[in-house]
Parts: C-alpha cells; structure tokens; sequence
C-alpha cells in the first residue's frame, strides 16, 4: 500500500461516518415515535333503546252488584234478603214441626219457584253433635244417594251442611239445603228448600240471607 492510499483511507471511513450517524439518529428517532405514539383511544357513544310504549290495557276490576234487598230484623236475628220474597206466618207451611221455635219464615213470591226457607231454634235436650247424628241417620235413610254433606260457616260459627234431592207432596223433584250451628248452647236450623227446576236461579238468594245472618 502507497502512502497515499494509507493518507486516504481514514479520511474516507471518517467521511462514511459522518453520513452514517445522522441517517441512525434519524432512525432511531423514527422508531421511537412509531413505538411510543398511541393511537387516539376512540370515544364511544352509547346510545340507550327507546322505551317501549306499553301498549297492555288494564283489566277492569269486576264490581260485585248483589240485588236488591230487604232486612229482617226480629226474634233476636237479622239479615238480608231479596225483595221479591216476603215474610210469612209459620201457619202457612204445609208440614208444621212442634219442636221447633219458629224465628223467621220467607217464600219467594212467585209461587212457582216452589221456594221456601226456614230460620228455627230447635227445641231438644240432646246436645248438638248427638242432635246432629240423628239428623244425619234420618237423611241417609230418606234420601240414601241423593244427599251430601259439608263443613260452611253461619254466623262466624262454623256449621255442617245438609243437602238433599226428593219430592214434594205432589211428587215433584224438589231441592234442600239443611244448615245447623250451635251458639249460646242453642241450635239453629236454617233450611232452603225449591223446586230442583229452579235450584239454580234460586240459590243465590238464600246465599245472601246466609252470609248476612247474625245473631244479636
């Protein structure tokens, strides 16, 4: 190697750096943006669901209407009951029962219903559960099938509950509906009875005398 080409080969490398460092730094600088500059975070915009528009109609609240009524108030009771029955005399009744102490007698007024109810204290000197025995032997031998029986309330008192289906003197099919409860160690007897035709448009004229009965 000349002495010239010794002269000149450090200053070539010195001029390589030089053009070099700046091209690193530039890099280096360019790498560290890219590496260190986030992306901007987006913004979310939440959008809430339209309320729904109940479109449901309130189901109306039914309004018990009972029918028109008279009260009873006598011979220590009372209670409701419609105004197309009337209150009759004991003596009217085609079958009187001596041991009975009549408080209250009620007939629809159109006869043809063949409706009839009876309110009685019953004169005995059973008490009331072996009163209610015999009461239930006799109905099991009149009306054998045709007879049912359940636990009710009368009075606030609760109350066993006869029912029957037999015939009337003149042979029609007739209905009853026997109720006995005890207060004041006496024994009441309420008692329904209408021609079986006519049962059903009946019968809820008796329930109101029922659930208004009281004794005073």
């Amino acid at each position: 190697m000349n002495a010239l080409s010794r002269l000149s080969q450090p200053a070539y490398k010195l001029g390589l750096s030089i053009l070099i460092f700046p091209i690193l730094i530039l890099a280096c600088k360019s790498v560290t943006l890219v590496s260190t500059t986030q992306p901007p975070t987006p913004v979310l915009t939440a959008t809430q669901p339209p309320t729904p528009i109940s479109t449901a109609t309130q189901t109306p609240v039914p309004v018990f209407t009972e029918k028109p009524s008279q009260i009873y108030d006598a011979n220590g009771i009372t209670f409701n009951y419609p105004q197309n029955w009337d209150v009759i005399s004991p003596d009217q009744l085609s079958v009187q029962v001596t041991d009975y102490t009549y408080l209250a007698v009620l007939a629809d007024k159109d006869d043809s219903t063949g409706t009839v109810v009876r309110i009685v204290i019953v004169q005995t000197d059973k008490g009331f559960n072996d009163y209610l025995a015999g009461e239930r032997t006799y109905f099991k031998e009149q009306y054998k099938d045709q007879l049912s029986e359940k636990a009710i309330s009368a009075n606030g008192m609760p109350a066993t509950q006869f029912e029957t289906i037999g015939n009337t003197l003149s042979g029609e099919k007739k209905k009853s509906l026997n109720i006995y409860f005890e207060q004041n160690n006496k024994i009441y007897y309420l008692t329904f009875s209408t021609l079986l035709a006519n049962y059903d448009k009946v019968k809820p004229d008796f329930d109101m005398i029922v659930k208004s009965f009281q004794i005073k």
